[in-house]
């Protein structure tokens, strides 16, 4: 646990700057349309990006690691920036973390997002800063989908960071565990993911319970010495879509008898 916990970043609002970032995989490499698409679907809802992950300039394992934290320090540090978006998950954050300036980060605490591993980011943030971050969909992955974003993952996203999060979360209709085709066909692809019905929630346990919610990409977590159990499982959250965004340390609710998973704090001033 953090010896201090900072206060919540602001909100997200119409305006405000997203930065995307590539501090694991870069995505964007492989896959510019995707980040093209995402980036699109941001401005046209009034939002400014700025893209700080560049080609990497190095194979050089410390050189590489280092831009990438100086991308990620360079996002926090600027000013107009009001959500760092991760643009993918990957297999690296772990290579970051002993390199992060916490220091600065703590000073100019923002909205950061993203799943996968990830992970190792949010908990990063949270015991060496106290930063309240946010598991949720990555730019690339979900609002880089062609031909676009699914709705309730684009739609969550925004109502939990503009500070109107708080209540039951809300279920999906559909879902899709389907890899999304570029990844397959290559960037040109545009071909749609099959959707098939949701199926209902499953509890662990009966009862109810309150508390801070933790969680991430379990086999990250196991690495920072998780629990190996979930107390509620088929959620829309981690590597499925469409996606909840989380946010993670704050107060949630847990009630199996009314089948309600419940908010109860928003995680944005």
């Amino acid at each position: 646990m953090p010896n201090e916990v900072i206060p919540s970043a602001l909100s997200l609002t119409r305006g405000d700057t997203i930065a995307f970032v590539s501090p694991s995989g870069r995505l964007s490499d492989i896959f510019p349309s995707a980040t093209t698409r995402a980036k699109s679907h941001f401005e046209s809802r009034g939002f400014k990006v700025k893209t700080f992950d560049t080609k990497l300039l190095s194979t050089d394992f410390r050189r590489a690691t280092l831009q990438r934290c100086e991308e990620l320090h360079a996002a926090f540090a600027d000013p107009d920036v009001k959500c760092v978006l991760c643009t993918s998950g990957g297999t690296t954050c772990n290579e970051l973390v002993r390199f992060l300036d916490y220091d600065l980060i703590k000073k100019y605490p923002k909205i950061f997002c993203g799943f996968s591993d990830i992970t190792l980011l949010h908990y990063a943030l949270y015991t060496q800063c106290g930063l309240r971050t946010f598991y949720g969909p990555t730019a690339a992955d979900y609002f880089g989908e062609a031909p676009s974003p699914d709705s309730f993952t684009a739609g969550n996203f925004l109502k939990v960071l503009t500070g109107d999060g708080v209540g039951a979360v809300p279920r999906s209709l559909k879902w899709t565990q389907e890899p999304l085709d570029f990844f397959v066909s290559g960037d040109s692809s545009t071909k749609e993911r099959t959707r098939q019905t949701t199926p209902p929630w499953r509890w662990l346990r009966g009862g109810e319970a309150s508390g801070p919610i933790i969680g991430g990409c379990l086999s990250v977590m196991m690495r920072c010495n998780g629990t190996s159990f979930p107390i509620l499982f088929d959620i829309d959250a981690g590597h499925t879509s469409p996606m909840l965004t989380i946010p993670l340390n704050g107060m949630v609710k847990l009630d199996s008898e009314a089948d309600e998973f419940s908010i109860l704090e928003k995680g944005v001033e």
